[in-house]
């Protein structure tokens, strides 16, 4: 479970036990909380309020379930799941830069934007693992 409201609402907190119902075709759905088999010193659901990647504010927009980070492509995660989309086959279709590569081209801060994999130079290419001499003529 992931909706805050919903947890709020159901009143859940950690290690409760709860009943369920099937909804739809097989997706359980949390009913309500069974009280009398809360643990003593259950301690409420918290969600955090900043990114735990970069520290940006955590927002929540109105109406909707999700709360997501604020930081953009200065946050981290969202650069790198951003670069994932930018060459995967949907997208550009960047044969053999894969979810390992673009980790590491953002953790060692080699790539901040989609243009700046076309300016890789082969030097930098052939420091990643998984990089061999030849493999960056892909």
């Amino acid at each position: 479970m992931h909706n805050a409201d919903e947890i709020a609402r159901l009143g859940l907190c950690i290690g409760d036990t709860v009943m369920i119902r099937r909804a739809g075709d097989v997706i359980p759905q949390v009913v309500g909380v069974i009280a009398s088999k809360r643990p003593s010193g259950a301690k409420e659901i918290v969600f955090p309020i900043e990114c735990p990647v970069c520290h940006s504010a955590i927002e929540k927009v109105e109406g909707e379930a999700v709360a997501r980070c604020s930081g953009g492509l200065v946050c981290g995660a969202q650069r790198k799941e951003s670069l994932k989309h930018f060459v995967s086959r949907r997208a550009m279709d960047v044969e053999g830069m894969g979810d390992k590569i673009i980790e590491q081209l953002v953790d060692k801060e080699y790539v901040h934007t989609p243009a700046d994999l076309f300016r890789l130079s082969i030097g930098v290419l052939t420091r990643l693992e998984r990089m061999g001499r030849n493999r960056h003529k892909i």
